[in-house]
């Protein structure tokens, strides 16, 4: 995200019951461009009945003039943690990451609570554990470029804003979105073709996303996203994977300090790299046992090593 964003001087969308992809397109770029704000990305489960609720959320703040992102990564409950979803935070300035993981830094051998390290792709590999082949926020986002023609669903308010509601569907395997998605950099997304209904809510005076939601079957997105999943658990597949993006306070001013130095180890790219691997491989092997760090392959894992506690007898107190 770069730059700034003044009001159009209309209201986009306003005017038409239908939307198209260019429509959609623009709000996205409208909204990778703002210069500060705050974003949360929450992924779930919801209807299965068996591992409901969250199993990741993403908190970001944003400061592009600076050339600043901050962020936090939170395992949701049992089903993020057996999938291997490790509790990390970053903060990104330019070209340096500097991240707080326990695993990557027991991995590593390091003392201190930072890592350091040189990416030009900024907080790219920083976010390499998310679940679903690697789904985040920004193919979410950039997704709405690749929609096709989408309803109006009518006018709302969010936080004191007056937004339009668009509904149709998207695919989300297309998360560069014709949005002009760096090539140097491309998506860590491993997801293949999935249709999805879409809910987007756009603000009526700038055009930029406040509110995007997605959902999609369970058992189609573990599909898509090359998940293993164990042979007892196929037909136990229902519900749905809920994808929520949120944007707040954009344009207003946001705090983003460096770690303390005394607190950071200067590594390398291809160090976090080696590290991640192994946590990756090692939570994929341990499947239920849910030591393990970062992976796309942990949640047929963590479906495994639920269905092994449901079948384990409970324990009497003693």
């Amino acid at each position: 995200m770069g730059g700034t964003i003044a009001p159009t001087g209309a209201d986009l969308g306003a005017v038409v019951p239908v939307a198209s992809a260019e429509f959609l397109g623009e709000s996205a770029r409208r909204t990778e461009e703002l210069s500060s704000g705050r974003m949360t990305f929450v992924m779930s489960i919801e209807g299965s009945g068996l591992f409901d609720g969250e199993i990741v959320r993403l908190d970001q703040q944003f400061d592009t003039e600076r050339g600043l992102v901050s962020y936090s990564v939170t395992p949701g409950g049992a089903l993020g943690e057996l999938a291997g979803i490790d509790e990390r935070q970053a903060v990104v300035d330019r070209e340096t990451v500097y991240l707080k993981s326990k695993r990557v830094a027991a991995e590593l051998g390091v003392a201190t609570t930072w890592v350091r390290f040189r990416d030009p792709c900024g907080a790219s590999d920083a976010l390499s554990n998310m679940p679903f082949g690697g789904a985040d926020a920004s193919s979410v986002l950039e997704a709405l470029g690749a929609a096709g023609d989408v309803e109006e669903v009518g006018t709302e308010e969010i936080d004191g804003r007056r937004v339009k509601h668009y509904r149709g569907e998207v695919d989300l395997a297309r998360g560069d979105g014709g949005t002009g998605a760096d090539v140097a950099c491309p998506s860590s997304s491993t997801m293949g073709s999935v249709i999805a209904p879409m809910d987007v809510w756009i603000d009526e005076a700038v055009g930029v996303v406040l509110r995007e939601e997605i959902r999609v079957g369970l058992e189609e997105m573990m599909a898509a996203s090359g998940e293993d999943i164990p042979k007892r658990m196929e037909s136990m597949l229902r519900g749905t994977v809920l994808f929520e993006l949120t944007f707040r306070d954009l344009g207003a001013p946001v705090t983003i300090r460096l770690p303390v130095p005394s607190q950071v180890t200067d590594v390398t790219k291809a160090d976090v790299d080696r590290a991640e691997a192994v946590i990756s491989q090692r939570a994929v092997a341990g499947g239920a046992g849910g030591a393990g760090g970062a992976g796309t392959g942990g949640l047929g894992g963590a479906f495994g090593g639920l269905d092994e506690i449901n079948q384990q007898p409970a324990r009497e107190d003693r």
